[in-house]
C-alpha cells in the first residue's frame, strides 16, 4: 500500500449505496474497524503478506484523502486472515490488544497461528509486542503440524467466569479435502496473557 486513501465514486448497487472512500491496496482482504482505527489484511500466493491500519479512519469524502496507511506487519504472518479485538479482561493492562489468525493452504502459506498484538504501539514497535497463542508462521517454536487458522471467538466454554479462545484449524495441502480439522478451545487459567 503507498500513499494515502483517495475518495471514488463507483457505479451504486441496486440499493442504491456508493463508495464513499477508497483505499488503494494490493490483495485486500479482511477488515475490522475498532474505536475509529481500521485494521486490513493483505495477502498473496507468493511474497510477503500484511496487515495495515488506518489511525482515526476518516470516511468523509472530505477526510478520505488524509488517510495515512500504516504498515503493522511485513511478511510475519502468512496469509493473514481476521484481525479482532482481544477482549479488555484477556490482557488487562489498559491497552489495546488484537488478534491476527493466519495461514491458508498453499504450501508456503500452511504454517499458520494465531498470535495477539498490542494495537496502541507505533507502527514500527507493534511486531515486538507479538504474543504466539499457537505454534506456525516459522517462529523459532518446537516442531508441530503446520495448521492454519481463519479467525477466533470469546466464550466462557466451561463455566468458571474467565473467557476462553475459541478457533478452527485445518492442515490442508490443496484446496479440496483437508487433511485434519479441528475445532478447539483454550482454556483461560484466568492469568493475564504476557510475552514472557
Amino acid at each position: 500500500v503507498l500513499g494515502v486513501a483517495l475518495a471514488g465514486k463507483e457505479v451504486p448497487g441496486q440499493n442504491g449505496w456508493h463508495v464513499g472512500c477508497r483505499v488503494p491496496a494490493r490483495n485486500p482482504a479482511f477488515a475490522f474497524m475498532d474505536e475509529g482505527d481500521l485494521y486490513f489484511t493483505a495477502f498473496q500466493v507468493t511474497g510477503n503478506d500484511h496487515v495495515y491500519r488506518i489511525r482515526d479512519f476518516d470516511g468523509s469524502e472530505a477526510g478520505c484523502d488524509s488517510n495515512v496507511v500504516e504498515t503493522v506487519f511485513d511478511g510475519i504472518f502468512p496469509w493473514p486472515n481476521a484481525v479482532q479485538r482481544v477482549p479488555d479482561e484477556i490482557m488487562n493492562d489498559g491497552n489495546k490488544w488484537y488478534s491476527v489468525a493466519a495461514g491458508f493452504f498453499p504450501g508456503n502459506k500452511n504454517d499458520g497461528c494465531v498470535a495477539f498484538f498490542n494495537g496502541e504501539l507505533d507502527a514500527a514497535e507493534t511486531a515486538d509486542s507479538a504474543i504466539f497463542m499457537t505454534p506456525g508462521c516459522d517462529t523459532e517454536q518446537a516442531e508441530h503440524d503446520r495448521f492454519f487458522y481463519h479467525k477466533i471467538a470469546w466464550a466462557d466454554m466451561d463455566n468458571d467466569g474467565d473467557l476462553d479462545m475459541i478457533t478452527a484449524r485445518v492442515i490442508n495441502d490443496g484446496p479440496i479435502t483437508p487433511l485434519d480439522q479441528d475445532l478447539l478451545w483454550f482454556e483461560n487459567d484466568g492469568v493475564p496473557q504476557s510475552r514472557e
